[in-house]
């Protein structure tokens, strides 16, 4: 955790030798969850430590890991390679996440078709869910992955479910979720090639 800290302050090689540390030192998995925790996100100068922590996370999570904390997980896991300029390696991170989201939804609509766009409207008025969220942040996430990669049919297309999403929480939850949803609209253009 030290040497977290002396990174963030001083940038550059400390950056880099905590990244090689991190890759040849074995850990326990809260100890890995605690150091991604204590890395500032967004970060530039820790951002190949970040996304190889991450990693090492999502590969150590045990098989008992409930599918939601596995999607959540792997969405962190695109996200942070994502960071790291590893794009290509970010997007089956990202699909993971979506497509455990999707299953969940599938499995126990009850629960977890909040994070499923096609059922927003009826559920805004009830509690719109727990997941619904991380799913709509993996799809933004994975927009822009699509996007990056040229895929652009593809990134719209998750780019406006995470929109209608966003619009669902923003009517449901307006002090929370009325800036994201703002940004959505604004972003998604970007994150399409439409903007």
């Amino acid at each position: 955790m030290p040497a977290v800290e002396v990174a963030v302050q001083t940038g550059g090689p400390p950056g880099q030798i905590l990244a090689g540390v991190l890759s040849e030192t074995t850990a326990p998995l809260e100890l890995l969850i605690a150091i991604e925790h204590a890395i500032p996100n967004p970060t530039l100068v820790l951002a190949a430590a970040d996304a190889l922590v991450t990693e090492r996370i999502v590969s150590s999570l045990p098989d008992g890991t409930s599918p939601a904390e596995r999607a959540r997980w792997a969405d962190v896991l695109s996200v942070r390679l994502s960071q790291a300029g590893r794009t290509e390696e970010a997007l089956p991170p990202a699909e993971r996440a979506a497509a455990i989201y999707r299953e969940l939804a599938a499995a126990d609509p009850a629960r977890y078709r909040p994070e499923l766009a096609a059922v927003a409207r009826q559920l805004a008025q009830d509690d719109p869910g727990r997941y619904r969220p991380d799913l709509a942040a993996t799809l933004v996430n994975l927009a822009a992955m699509y996007s990056k990669l040229g895929r652009a049919d593809q990134a719209r297309s998750c780019a406006q479910e995470a929109a209608a999403m966003f619009s669902v929480l923003a009517r449901a939850y307006p002090d929370r979720f009325l800036p994201d949803l703002a940004i959505r609209l604004t972003g998604s253009g970007r994150a399409t090639g439409n903007g």
